[in-house]
C-alpha cells in the first residue's frame, strides 16, 4: 500500500512540475544541401519582428481594460546579406530570392514597408503595462554558394559546416559561406507580457 501511495504522490508531483515548464523556443529548420550550383540555404531560423513603430500601453485603473492602438508611423525594412555575397546578390537578386522561396517556401522581398494606420486591440491588466511593437517579420538564413569549379585551384576544397553534408558523389565546391537576414512580405504586431508598473 505504501509503495502504491508513493507512486501516486510521485506521479502527481511530476504532473505539477510539467504544468509549469516554460514553452521551448521555436527551433531552427534545416534542409539537405542539393547538388545544384548557386545559393544553397541550409538553415532557417525562427522568424523575428523588426519593429518600425512601438509604444507602451499603461493601465493605471483598478481593473483590466481594453485599448485600441493605431500605428502612427511607417517604416521600411530591407533584406541584408553577408558582405561575402553582397555583390553576387546585387547582380542576381532574382536567383537568390527564388532560392529561398523554393528551398523554404518563404515569400521574401528586397524591402518591405510597414504602413501606418493599422490597429491592434490589447487587454492590459490593472496596474500593468504592455510594450507593443509593429513592423516586418524577418527570417535569418545560413547558406553556401556552390560552384562547379574550384575557386582556389591547388588548395583542398573548403569543408562543409558542422552537420551539413553534400549529396553523395557531388562534385560541387564551396565558393562562400554566408548569412542573410531577409524581409518577408508579412507585417504584424508583437506584445510583451504585462509588467507591473514601477518594476
Amino acid at each position: 500500500m505504501n509503495r502504491l501511495w508513493t507512486r501516486i504522490v510521485a506521479a502527481a508531483a511530476l504532473a505539477t512540475a510539467l504544468a509549469f515548464v516554460p514553452a521551448l523556443p521555436a527551433q531552427a529548420k534545416d534542409r539537405a544541401v542539393q547538388c545544384t550550383p548557386g545559393f544553397q540555404n541550409y538553415r532557417q531560423m525562427p522568424r523575428r519582428l523588426k519593429s518600425t513603430w512601438s509604444t507602451r500601453v499603461r493601465n493605471l485603473g483598478g481593473a483590466a481594460d481594453r485599448y485600441d492602438m493605431t500605428v502612427t508611423r511607417s517604416g521600411t525594412v530591407s533584406s541584408k546579406v553577408s558582405s561575402s555575397i553582397s555583390a553576387d546578390v546585387e547582380a542576381g537578386w532574382g536567383p537568390f530570392k527564388v532560392g529561398i522561396q523554393t528551398q523554404f517556401g518563404v515569400e521574401m522581398a528586397k524591402s518591405m514597408t510597414a504602413t501606418k494606420g493599422e490597429t491592434y486591440s490589447v487587454v492590459v491588466p490593472s496596474r500593468r503595462e504592455v510594450r507593443l511593437k509593429y513592423g516586418v517579420w524577418t527570417r535569418r538564413y545560413k547558406g553556401l554558394y556552390l560552384s562547379q569549379t574550384n575557386p582556389e585551384p591547388g588548395r583542398p576544397p573548403r569543408a562543409y559546416p558542422p552537420g551539413v553534408f553534400p549529396p553523395a558523389n557531388c562534385g560541387l565546391y564551396i565558393v562562400k559561406t554566408y548569412a542573410a537576414n531577409v524581409a518577408t512580405r508579412e507585417t504584424g504586431f508583437q506584445k510583451s507580457k504585462p509588467r507591473r508598473i514601477g518594476d
